[in-house]
């Protein structure tokens, strides 16, 4: 059987490759979001244009986040508190309204004129 070359140790292990001195690792918490958040899609078909219209009506009001894990999802709570939480409380994540989005196709058509068969020619009023 042939026996692959040795890449080195890794730190903290002995020279069987075993570790001596188990790691730790200290809590943290994620500072919240703040800022935009830009959204890069690839192609302006019918599901990234799906996408964008489907983020701009619920920031209107003109509909719920229904399929959005990160909007409607639950998580269980934190230690002593198993209340299931909303996702967005576990973890700090930007919300709707400062996602930005940009995104390229190998057509010329913008988003608009690439929606307009699919959402409606007045989808960003």
């Amino acid at each position: 059987m042939r026996r692959l070359p040795s890449i080195g140790i890794l730190p903290g292990a002995n020279s069987k490759g075993s570790i001596e001195k188990p790691m730790t690792q200290d809590s943290v918490r994620p500072a919240p979001a703040s800022g935009r958040l830009g959204v890069l899609v690839v192609g302006m078909g019918a599901l990234s244009t799906a996408l964008i219209a489907g983020v701009l009506a619920v920031r209107r009001g003109l509909g719920k986040p229904v399929g959005a894990l990160t909007q409607m999802g639950r998580v269980a709570g934190p230690p002593g508190h198993p209340d299931p939480v909303p996702l967005q409380q576990a973890v700090p994540l930007a919300s709707l309204q400062d996602l930005a989005f940009g995104g390229w196709d190998i057509l010329p058509d913008d988003v608009s004129a690439s929606s307009s068969g699919s959402c409606g020619p007045s989808w960003n009023r």
